[in-house]
């Protein structure tokens, strides 16, 4: 699972919990987001959320495995440090250290621990909107758990009785 997959899961748990009846592949976000029991409320809300912390993930995702386009490291990270670690490794491969291994390796730690905080913050935004959707899903399953295990109410006795005299 990839963080660009988290809104089509959420988008078949959601038609699950509301009992759309859909069936996994054709439980789309952009079709959920449409859908009259979702469109303009909370959960509707909840989800489009979701969409937009994933959406930058989605885009790379697409790229690469749609159209063969693989990221640039050094772009993602919004670090021009990563391209001068590249050549500097390369060169000190080659034998012609340009930056003493010691000093490459402790840049190479400080670079990491960058992409490590970027990636930390979008993981961070993306479980919030997680938790945000399913706040709004709980309630929902809840409400549809109490009615399918409440005793039948006077009317409902009186419709079913009414249908077994019938048939």
């Amino acid at each position: 699972m990839t963080l660009a997959s988290v809104p089509d899961l959420a988008s078949v748990l959601t038609s699950d919990v509301l009992r759309l009846g859909l069936v996994p592949r054709d439980a789309k976000p952009h079709l959920l987001m449409r859908n009259t029991w979702i469109a303009g409320t909370p959960l509707g809300d909840a989800l489009a959320q979701l969409g937009k912390s994933t959406s930058e993930e989605r885009k790379l995702r697409h790229l690469h495995v749609h159209e063969g386009i693989v990221p640039d490291l050094a772009n993602l990270t919004g670090s021009s440090l990563y391209d001068i670690l590249k050549f500097a490794s390369l060169a000190d491969r080659g034998g012609q250290a340009i930056i003493p291994p010691q000093l490459l390796g402790s840049a190479y730690r400080l670079e990491a621990k960058d992409i490590d905080s970027k990636l930390s913050k979008v993981f961070v935004r993306v479980e919030a909107a997680v938790i945000r959707l399913f706040d709004r899903l709980l309630p929902i399953y809840d409400d549809f758990q109490r009615a399918l295990h409440a005793e039948p109410s006077v009317n409902c006795a009186r419709v079913l009785a009414t249908q077994k005299s019938d048939g």
